[in-house]
């Protein structure tokens, strides 16, 4: 049997009463690591506290199955902002970030015994910039411990003003995948861009001098580590 249907009130995914193992309202079972979604397409979040999937079983006769569900597509909701899809081993993600806010969605392909993410609908409600404009982060920066790392979480610009001598910056965290930031050097002081495996990649070299004014150019596909571009500006 399909897992789509026609009817004269139009397309939609999955059977009827497509939640069957869950609820007639689609609800997952609350605190549920690896929620059974073998019959239905479409399910709701419903954890009341934080709570991380791991996998999505799918099962048939003498428990669970690899391959006879390949294809199979299914949408979560999230009702809540309490749930977080682990990317990795049995599920991949497009983007590292698997915490979704709230009644945003995300739509997932088995194939092989893991799931693949096909798109999501990511509906952030925190008020955001016009569109073209540049979401901008200032830090009063006198240095970072070792390891230590800038949040670009809602910025496409990080402005530093260096308030110490040999201020060292270690990278950035909360990047989304195929993000570039501009780092603009707003102090009086001198600061150092410092090359960390796996968080921040420099060219040819292990420290950047970073001049006051000096601006700076950031790129990432995963959103954990960063490359700086060729040809820094520093006018």
């Amino acid at each position: 049997m399909s897992d789509t249907r026609v009817s004269k009130h139009g397309f939609a995914w999955g059977w009827y009463g497509s939640a069957g193992p869950t609820s007639a309202n689609y609800l997952l079972p609350p605190q549920d690591t690896t929620p059974d979604v073998t019959t239905g397409t479409f399910f709701v979040t419903n954890n009341t506290s934080a709570v991380t999937y791991t996998y999505f079983d799918v099962t048939g006769q003498g428990g669970q199955v690899s391959s006879a569900h390949n294809g199979k597509l299914i949408i979560l909701h999230f009702r809540d902002a309490n749930t977080t899809v682990q990317n990795g081993t049995n599920i991949w993600l497009t983007d590292t970030q698997g915490a979704l806010p709230a009644n945003s969605t995300l739509a997932l392909v088995y194939y092989n015994s893991a799931w693949v993410e096909q798109w999501r609908a990511d509906v952030d409600q925190t008020p955001q910039a016009p569109s073209g404009a540049v979401r901008s982060v200032t830090y009063g920066f006198s240095g970072t411990a070792p390891g230590s790392l800038l949040n670009v979480t809602t910025a496409d610009r990080i402005y530093i003003n260096a308030t110490a001598a040999s201020s060292v910056i270690w990278g950035f965290s909360g990047g989304r995948s195929n993000q570039a930031i501009d780092l603009v050097n707003l102090g009086t002081f001198v600061a150092f861009l410092a090359q960390s495996a796996g968080v921040l990649q420099l060219p040819g070299t292990s420290t950047i001098l970073m001049s006051g004014s000096g601006t700076y150019r950031f790129v990432t596909q995963d959103g954990v580590l960063w490359s700086a571009q060729a040809g820094l500006a520093s006018p």
